[in-house]
């Protein structure tokens, strides 16, 4: 998994966005985490786990309240903190959900491993009978 995580210019204290990445952050703005996904919310057949979809809609929460304080338009040098504060905020949460995506794909893999294991086990299983009746049916036919 690659993470990539923006990079404050000193100077100005923002973070660094292609246009690309500005315009995914404005579309994302609009969905929650399991439309990102294209899952119903009233569906148990949801694919991400209830503590995914949780730190997803986390994620757009601080980056909507880090969006507002952006807007207010107040210079003060406490509102320079509060928007460093939540710049720092929303980064952290991103790390901690690309950390829970990470390991969410983790389990995925380890139980189709197991699942591939399973199948691979049967069938030699299935080939084992197979194999053993057609010896027997030989071995009637040979008496005959």
């Amino acid at each position: 998994m690659q993470l990539i995580v923006p990079v404050e210019d000193p100077s100005s204290g923002r973070a660094t966005c292609s246009n690309y990445c500005l315009r995914q952050q404005r579309e994302a703005e609009n969905l929650t985490a399991t439309d990102a996904v294209g899952t119903n919310a009233n569906n148990n057949n949801t694919i991400l786990s209830d503590d995914l979809r949780d730190q997803f809609e986390t994620m757009k929460s601080i980056w909507r309240q880090a969006r507002r304080g952006n807007d207010d338009g107040d210079s003060s040098s406490n509102t320079a903190m509060i928007r460093k504060d939540w710049k720092r905020k929303e980064r952290d949460t991103a790390v901690e959900t690309a950390i829970k995506v990470d390991n969410e794909i983790s389990q995925w893999r380890g139980g189709i491993a197991d699942l591939e294991a399973l199948l691979a086990a049967e069938e030699e299983s299935e080939c084992t009978v197979i194999e053993n009746n057609e010896e027997e049916e030989i071995a009637r036919e040979s008496r005959r």
